[in-house]
């Protein structure tokens, strides 16, 4: 990284531009890799109530009170 104290104003900002397209890509990545992660879980989590023989409903039903209010 760059130290600050030695860019110009514009170089600063030019800086700033680009980390700001750079943390909206993140973001978007972020969220596609959030979307892949909660169906692994949720998947994982609807082979385990198959193996312990209950339905999908009854999980959800157990999940209600960690839900938010």
């Amino acid at each position: 990284m760059s130290d600050a104290k030695n860019m110009s104003f514009a170089e600063i900002q030019k800086r700033i531009k680009d980390m700001d397209a750079e943390r909206a890509e993140l973001e978007a990545a972020l969220q596609a890799k959030r979307g892949e992660e909660i169906k692994v879980l949720a998947d994982a989590y609807a082979k385990k109530l198959q193996a312990g023989g209950f339905s999908i409903s009854e999980g959800v039903k157990a999940l209600a009170p960690y839900g938010t209010p």
